[in-house]
């Protein structure tokens, strides 16, 4: 009887990762870096970010990102537009193309007067691991700012999100 319960569950387990390997909706969050990638970036002061998202996905595998991050400096929203495709289970490769806005702050505005907001285009590509009901992907975001700055930077940034 206890191996019965043991393999129904394991079987459950292994139903529930296929059928949320495609999820429709999610709710996560992502890590971001600006700075040069070493070791302990990530819980260093100063370049990081934190991203709120929900990701909605389509059947053709399109899907559309909602973004609101922050960091010490600013408030940023962003919409991206992704195409996933599938390399293996649980594996995707995504690709997307979006764009943003944002406020600074005022300590930023202090040292570098200009314009409160900015926005600009954002393209994004990395890889997603869905298993069971949680996605956690690795990925780069290259943002070109040209509304009320000029600004080029590449982000890192690892994602954790929990799939309906």
């Amino acid at each position: 009887m206890y191996h019965m319960k043991k393999a129904l569950i394991v079987f459950m387990l292994l139903s529930a990762s296929v059928a949320y390997s495609q999820y429709q909706v999610g709710f996560g969050f992502y890590l971001n870096t600006i700075s040069p990638l070493k070791a302990g970036e990530l819980i260093s002061p100063g370049t990081n970010s934190v991203e709120l998202s929900i990701k909605a996905v389509l059947p053709d595998y399109t899907c559309y990102d909602i973004i609101g991050g922050f960091s010490k400096d600013y408030f940023r929203f962003t919409i991206m537009k992704e195409v996933h495709r599938q390399l293996f289970y649980p594996v995707d490769l995504y690709l997307g193309l979006g764009f943003h806005i944002g406020v600074w702050d005022k300590n930023y505005m202090l040292i570098f007067p200009g314009s409160k907001f900015y926005g600009g285009i954002d393209g994004n590509f990395g890889l997603q691991f869905t298993m069971l009901p949680v996605s956690i992907s690795f990925g780069w975001r290259p943002v070109w700012s040209f509304l009320g700055t000029d600004s080029f930077t590449w982000i890192k940034q690892v994602g954790i999100r929990f799939c309906y």
